[in-house]
């Protein structure tokens, strides 16, 4: 019997206290500086923005429960060999912020996967037009300094070694989860390993915490600088189009692998949407002396957004250009 298998998933994170408005959705083929990756594992292109959410890897698991686990794929389709052994889309959300649905007729089956947040800042940080230059060009930007008390309230400092290199976390009105930022030096490879850099780096911070290190505390004349991004880009993944794999003892190619992915950053707070499609058919078988720090998002660094109990964000992206940030 011949099935069609259709995923779809749709994940809106719906932000802040006034409605969000996302651009007109363009195609990723018309950014030259930006990719998407289907994993944390996925190798990251050089002086490219790399943007990651788990739409795929949630419907691929509703996959993997119909087979009992059991799929099997050739070698040679390397990006679905890691999508298949990929675990980090695993408790980014509870089980209750989130849900599937799967429909199976006629030799049909349709999975579907969602799931919603509001994730506005606490308070609305500063606004800031012509204060933040990245590699050279003039971004719109937010943040706030030291003297602002009630807004670094939200704000921590995991680490810092100098102003090239250090993370900032960032709470939400729901405080169950958080926006990191990491600027580093690091020329990263892939997503996880940034995400295992600020693992291990705060860590460390918390260490130090407890030392009470000026280093890891802000002062009046300390100052945070986050460039303002927003984009509405949808992908083809071509490279998985054509792949075969088989499980519950039936053999798929698939036709179509389709992300799609908003989101905004700004002084009020964070908000993103991602969906996912994939259709398949069968086939007939250290510290520094205390100074101000300069805590400016102005060269590349990673942003997650992450519940505070998962290691893992259910949102990345590694910024290393202008492209997607709002001009002047």
């Amino acid at each position: 019997m011949k099935y069609t298998l259709i995923l779809c998933l749709l994940i809106v994170i719906a932000g802040c206290t006034r409605e969000r408005e996302y651009p007109e959705v363009k195609k990723l083929t018309e950014y030259k500086k930006t990719d998407f990756v289907i994993t944390p594992q996925t190798t990251l292109s050089k002086n490219k923005n790399a943007i990651y959410t788990p739409t795929m890897l949630y419907a691929w698991n509703e996959i993997k429960n119909i087979a009992a686990g059991d799929v099997q794929i050739d070698s040679k389709f390397g990006d679905l060999m890691s999508l298949n052994h990929s675990t980090s889309f695993q408790n980014t959300l509870r089980p209750g912020e989130y849900k599937t649905d799967v429909q199976m007729a006629n030799g049909l089956i349709e999975i579907t996967s969602e799931f919603s947040k509001s994730l506005p800042f606490d308070k609305i940080f500063v606004d800031y037009k012509n204060l933040l230059e990245f590699r050279g060009q003039k971004v719109q930007s937010f943040g706030c300094t030291g003297t602002d008390f009630e807004l670094l309230q939200s704000v921590s400092l995991l680490h810092y070694n100098n102003d090239d290199d250090f993370i900032v976390r960032i709470v939400f009105k729901d405080i169950q989860h958080e926006m990191l930022l990491c600027l580093t030096k690091k020329s990263p490879v892939t997503l996880e390993e940034l995400f295992n850099h600020i693992d291990a780096k705060t860590k460390a911070g918390r260490a130090h915490t407890v030392k009470n290190s000026s280093n890891y505390k802000l002062s009046a004349a300390d100052e945070l600088i986050i460039p303002k991004l927003i984009f509405n880009i949808a992908n083809n993944y071509r490279n998985l189009v054509g792949n075969t794999f088989i499980a519950d003892n039936n053999s798929f190619t698939i036709k179509k692998a389709y992300q799609r992915t908003a989101f905004v950053l700004d002084e009020s707070g964070a908000a993103a949407q991602s969906e996912a499609r994939l259709t398949a058919d069968s086939l007939s078988v250290e510290e520094v002396k205390a100074k101000p720090k300069k805590l400016h998002f102005n060269k590349p660094f990673l942003i997650m957004l992450k519940r505070k109990d998962s290691p893992n964000p259910y949102f990345a992206m590694w910024v290393d250009n202008t492209e997607l940030m709002q001009k002047n």
